[in-house]
């Protein structure tokens, strides 16, 4: 009898859950190379391995922690059927235990942990040597802790994700690569129904049973296109159509109409890259590349808030438009040593959500934030695709809001690490 993943009230068991996945990952992979190694006079094997563990402190609103560590994996078996047929299986993953904010809900909610394991399969065939087309799969699945009182595996906001895709290139010689494609995914909350009760957030949030649960339908277009021999200029536009499956749109009373939530998101960017003149003394030889990215955000919703402890009502509550600016500096030092800078400044600016004071009243400025972040990160290889790795960060945000108790709007952290990073 196969074993139960799911328990009677339909809560994630974690423990059997990893156990079955291991088993069949071990099927998978017996099977996988079973049919490679009888296949190997018919096709071309490319895999692509990299492992990345580093270890350090992490301070959040000048509270440091005690020693903590991160890792990110990637495995890519690449198979090549035929000068026409390519198959690009792909598990990836990554653990961060840090203090960070993330976008959650409509807001920032501080997160302690971060476990991400997402299996993909993309399928490519090259019809010249100008179109290809690309079919794609994928599967995520994201544990995140929350609450002091909440453990990993066992967390409000634990989702998963699963997504397909299909996408039409053109590659030249003016435009590198040109793209179309289209996405459609869903994403799930699986525990969010039977934890959320008690929670402060809106009474649009408690509208249904599985009220953050969305699908989306992404379609972008995307160009990378090469100039003077020096320059790359990339740029894309994404518009994204997200219904909730279960979430219902409140009125100014306080009440629910039979309309659901759908917002509408769209995300233009720019980027431009530049080699810069290398800089040789017969000493030191140093070879950079200097980067600036732009991109501009609009989200709106036919969703609204309503504040049931101040009998407010919110109009518009999660539209907002966002910029963003990162310049951004690579360098390579005698062929060896890496070094990557950069700073990235975001402001967002809601259309209708005005600010709180400390006691939750509401005033009538429209509420801003503004996001500071600086990073560096130091790479030197060592032997056998083994490097040494050194990173760190410093973020701060501002805003006009003064009311927290629901998400969060002001604070400041920095983190360094050191560790090893491996690749085949």
């Amino acid at each position: 009898m196969a074993t139960k993943i799911f328990t009677i009230e339909g809560k994630l068991n974690l423990k059997k859950f990893l156990k079955d996945s291991l088993k069949l990952g071990r099927i998978f992979f017996s099977l996988y190379f079973s049919c490679l190694n009888s296949a190997s006079a018919l096709l071309k094997w490319t895999p692509v391995a990299k492992l990345d563990f580093v270890g350090g402190q992490v301070f959040f609103e000048g509270q440091s922690t005690s020693f903590t560590g991160n890792g990110n994996w990637l495995l890519v078996p690449g198979l090549k059927f035929t000068d026409k047929f390519s198959l690009i299986p792909t598990v990836s993953g990554k653990y961060r235990r840090i203090r960070e904010v993330q976008e959650l809900v409509g807001g920032g909610f501080l997160t302690r942990e971060n476990f991400e394991n997402t299996a993909s399969v993309k399928g490519i065939y090259k019809w010249n040597d100008t179109w290809k087309t690309k079919v794609k799969s994928s599967f995520k699945t994201q544990l995140v802790v929350e609450s002091d009182d909440e453990k990993l595996g066992k967390g409000l906001y634990d989702n998963h994700k699963l997504s397909f895709g299909l996408e039409l290139e053109r590659t030249g010689v003016l435009f590198k690569s040109l793209r179309l494609s289209f996405d459609p995914y869903g994403v799930r909350f699986f525990r969010y129904k039977t934890l959320s009760s008690g929670t402060s957030l809106g009474a649009e949030i408690k509208s249904g049973e599985n009220t953050l649960d969305f699908n989306a339908y992404d379609t972008s277009l995307s160009a990378v296109l090469s100039l003077l021999g020096r320059f790359v200029l990339t740029g894309s536009t994404l518009f994204s159509y997200r219904p909730y499956t279960d979430q219902f749109t409140v009125t100014s009373s306080g009440q629910y109409t039979d309309d659901k939530r759908k917002d509408y998101y769209s995300l233009t960017s720019l980027g431009l890259q530049s080699h810069l003149p290398t800089f040789d003394n017969n000493v030191i030889e140093i070879e950079s590349v200097a980067g600036l990215d732009l991109s501009y955000t609009i989200q709106k919703s036919n969703q609204h808030n309503y504040d049931a402890a101040k009998t407010k009502f919110n109009q518009k509550y999660y539209d907002y438009d966002e910029y963003s600016i990162t310049p951004q500096l690579t360098a390579k030092f005698m062929n060896k040593l890496e070094l990557v800078l950069s700073y990235g400044f975001t402001n967002r600016k809601y259309s209708d959500r005005v600010v709180q004071d400390t006691d939750g009243n509401y005033r009538s400025s429209l509420l801003y934030q503004n996001f500071h972040t600086v990073s560096y990160a130091l790479k030197y290889p060592i032997l056998y695709g083994l490097s040494v790795t050194a990173q760190g960060a410093y973020r701060k945000t501002t805003s006009n809001m003064e009311y927290e108790k629901t998400y969060r709007y002001n604070y400041h952290s920095q983190h360094y690490f050191l560790g090893l990073s491996w690749e085949y």
